[in-house]
């Protein structure tokens, strides 16, 4: 095997410039490339924190985005995971229920992760139980 084989499961990450300098990205970050674009959810979730971040990661993906759920980013001694990580823009996306000083505290901190840019909180009480009307809310949303 040649090394500087990376192995590719699908079309996404096509073996352009683009593609090869974010897997080693990812892979520099952290970040495992094969759980892109995949659902991963927390079990104690509710059910409108899991659909907010099935609609946010349809979007990303609809626009040709790379996205990891539950993305583990290390701060200091800490690893804070990631509703949603936008690879591709470096945007964390994280869902809330109520929003308070500790809450934006612990979000702040993941702006110190290299692989982070901005975190956009998405606040769930404003956002419609109609899934039809929250992907539109969430499409303004979502950069």
């Amino acid at each position: 095997m040649p090394i500087n084989f990376i192995p590719v499961y699908n079309h996404v990450f096509s073996m352009n410039r683009r593609g090869y300098l974010l897997w080693h990205r990812m892979r520099a970050n952290g970040l495992d490339p094969t759980m892109r674009n995949r659902i991963v959810f927390n079990y104690t979730e509710s059910l409108k924190h899991f659909l907010a971040k099935c609609l946010v990661s349809r979007i990303l993906y609809r626009n040709g985005n790379i996205f990891l759920t539950e993305a583990p980013v290390s701060v200091g001694n800490t690893v804070n995971y990631i509703d949603v990580l936008d690879c591709t823009n470096g945007i964390a996306y994280e869902m809330q229920n109520t929003i308070h000083g500790t809450i934006k505290a612990h979000k702040n901190a993941l702006y110190n992760a290299e692989m982070v840019k901005d975190v956009i909180i998405v606040k769930l009480k404003e956002i419609s139980p109609n899934v039809y009307v929250a992907h539109k809310q969430l499409e303004k949303i979502v950069v």
